[in-house]
């Protein structure tokens, strides 16, 4: 990721020595080693291709230093990987969900599909009625089965890894300021492997330009 990052930044960089390099200062991190697990056959994943097409969402949970509870919800595009809007509060029910949806509908623009789980907020009848009045279809996975809705999924663990478990959180404005300025790291700068390497935001530009040609055409 790190070489990544500094390719696109302009540096030029060989791959071999920025790896010693980090060897050197000790900086890898130990993964558990995955216990072996049996093949299953799973149904293949649909493959989005326009942002705004569909848009995934989840809740994570964390705390401040003084125990005090945060929930955060993430909303990603499924086409782009971006970052739609991440928010954080000590409580996040429907009706603030679909405020925070609604924001981010302001700036981008209403998905035609959401993918949640079977939580009790996506449930609701606050958020079904929104997403009827929008016109958008809510797609709940299958009780038990997250990889349904891998791209969440990955997303959160990446933001768990990077950011929530890097930090101590003092406040809830504390834990604003810093998942914002994470999340303006992964939209901006982060290289995303399934996006050839480039940050999100890169790829959500490319397209929207892409989209204004068909419109055009």
């Amino acid at each position: 990721m790190l070489y990544r990052m500094l390719r696109n930044a302009g540096w030029k960089v060989n791959r071999n020595r920025l790896e010693r390099l980090y060897r050197e200062e000790n900086l890898m991190l130990r993964h558990r080693k995955k216990r072996q697990r049996y093949v299953v056959e799973r149904e293949g994943r649909e493959q989005v291709q326009e942002f705004g097409e569909c848009w995934s969402m989840d809740f994570m949970h964390d705390a401040t230093v003084d125990g005090r509870k945060l929930k955060f919800l993430n909303v990603i595009d499924d086409a782009t990987r971006y970052d739609a809007t991440t928010r954080v509060a000590t409580s996040i029910p429907a009706v603030r969900v679909t405020e925070y949806l609604n924001e981010a509908n302001v700036e981008y623009g209403a998905p035609k599909r959401i993918r949640v789980d079977n939580g009790p907020e996506f449930r609701s009848n606050t958020f079904l009625r929104w997403a009827f009045r929008n016109k958008i279809q809510v797609q709940l996975i299958e009780p038990g089965k997250p990889t349904q809705n891998a791209l969440i999924e990955s997303f959160n663990g990446r933001m768990r890894a990077e950011c929530l478990n890097q930090q101590w959180f003092f406040s809830l404005s504390h834990a604003e300021k810093v998942t914002g300025e994470w999340r303006d790291f992964y939209n901006n700068l982060r290289p995303y492997s399934a996006l050839g390497g480039i940050p999100p935001g890169d790829y959500w530009i490319a397209a929207q330009q892409k989209q204004m040609v068909k419109l055009l055409a």
